[in-house]
């Protein structure tokens, strides 16, 4: 464990431990310089829980031997100066600060609550966001809706909404199981989720607001880290680097103390807050209007699956016609043909014929109908054409019977004779 004494004074003056378990750094947010500093390390081989028990208890001593004051959290001990950690979700190192931290309570009241080291968890720590949403499963196949409900489960703000949200993550469809693994996960600690969501953490909700919900401050750390002292190092040669890399730091972040020039001193929670707000805001509108230019378009393209059965119904309906084909387009107004009777032409609109009296049927045949209308979308399996025996057709010189002009050409014989279509259609 590495420790340097005009370092690690300064742990009395955090907000808070970001402690990255993969390197081993032990990380703070210093309010004061508007810094995130690294006060210590450790060198390990071994990832338990009692050794991570161990390594804690031995910082804590090393830090009352260094700066004759206890390591002290807010939750747990009379003047206590730390909010709380940061962590990722990995159980071993936060059951092993637990173990630690649990016999050092010193508020009756507190250790009279909090008897395990689950307890102690709840009080202290708040889970790294980006570690949670780094393992989400693939949700493509859900609804946009359910995919969002699921990555924003952190925000779920009633103890209610948690146990609704507990039984609706059981019925989406995960035909993997991937989904039901990831959450089982979530429940296989009791400590988890009260790190995760707010609504179950036993820790103080200012204090809870006041904590960054990521340690990537801490990330940050390894590459200056690296950058300054360089990587491949053997142990002694890591220890002689990083304790001059920390004697320097030491005397800069005194100077910026005495002087009061910080290195960056629009750095705060409240500037931090108020660009991550921002940036929220405009990712919030950009997916916003991704949404709305998504909907528009997939209305559009059900318009133009609409349209394209339309189209293929009406084609269907003109080739169902009598005479098998579409007719030909009309340019005009059409001569009407002329019905003959013994090679005789007289107008079936002004015909007078007695004998037929096609005309004349027609027109009673039309006050029986009175506003009745008759379909004749298409052509009728069955017309009674005796009211059109003996007359004739011309169609383009051709004299053909009525009879067959109505059977073959139905729709013309509709819009060229439309005062004989009730009387074919009679029954």
């Amino acid at each position: 464990m590495g420790l340097k004494a005009s370092m690690i004074k300064y742990i009395h003056k955090v907000r808070s431990l970001d402690c990255d378990t993969t390197f081993k750094p032990i990380n703070g947010w210093m309010p004061g310089i508007n810094k995130e500093l690294t006060l210590g390390r450790v060198w390990m081989s071994e990832h338990d829980r009692r050794t991570f028990q161990f390594v804690w208890e031995e910082f804590m001593s090393l830090v009352k031997r260094l700066t004759n004051q206890s390591l002290t959290f807010t939750a747990l001990h009379r003047g206590g100066t730390l909010l709380g950690v940061n962590a990722d979700m990995e159980a071993a190192p936060l059951l092993g600060m637990a173990d630690a931290l649990l016999q050092t309570i010193n508020i009756p009241s507190v250790a009279e609550q909090i008897k395990t080291p689950a307890g102690v968890i709840k009080k202290t720590v708040r889970a790294c966001y980006s570690h949670v949403k780094r393992g989400l499963p693939d949700l493509s196949h859900l609804s946009l809706e359910d995919r969002d409900r699921i990555k924003n489960f952190m925000y779920i703000e009633t103890v209610e909404e948690v146990e609704v949200f507990k039984v609706w993550i059981r019925t989406v469809a995960d035909p993997t199981g991937v989904i039901l693994r990831w959450w089982e996960h979530k429940e296989m600690h009791e400590w988890l989720l009260p790190s995760i969501i707010q609504c179950l953490s036993h820790m103080d909700a200012d204090i809870w607001h006041i904590m960054e919900a990521t340690s990537n401050f801490g990330e940050a750390q390894h590459s200056k880290n690296n950058l300054e002292a360089g990587t491949g190092m053997g142990l002694v040669q890591s220890f002689i680097e990083y304790d001059d890399i920390d004697a320097r730091r030491a005397a800069a972040i005194e100077v910026m103390i005495r002087s009061g020039n910080l290195h960056n001193p629009r750095n705060e929670v409240s500037h931090r807050y108020s660009h991550r707000n921002a940036r929220h805001a405009n990712a919030t509108r950009k997916l916003q209007q991704a949404r709305t230019e998504r909907e528009e378009l997939e209305d559009a393209e059900q318009a133009l699956i609409d349209a394209q059965a339309r189209l293929k119904l009406l084609r269907a309906e003109v080739k169902s016609n009598s005479s098998g084909r579409a007719p030909p387009a009309r340019k005009g107004k059409k001569a009407r043909s002329k019905l003959s009777v013994g090679g005789t032409d007289s107008n079936a609109t002004t015909s007078k014929d007695s004998g037929h009296g096609v005309a004349s049927q027609a027109s009673s045949s039309r006050k029986r109908a009175g506003s009745e209308s008759v379909q004749v979308n298409a052509p009728p399996k069955r017309l009674k054409t005796g009211h059109l025996k003996g007359w004739g057709v011309d169609r383009l010189g051709v004299q053909i019977s009525a009879v067959k002009f109505a059977e073959e050409h139905w729709d013309e014989f509709c819009a060229d004779y439309p005062e004989l279509v009730p009387l074919v259609l009679e029954h």
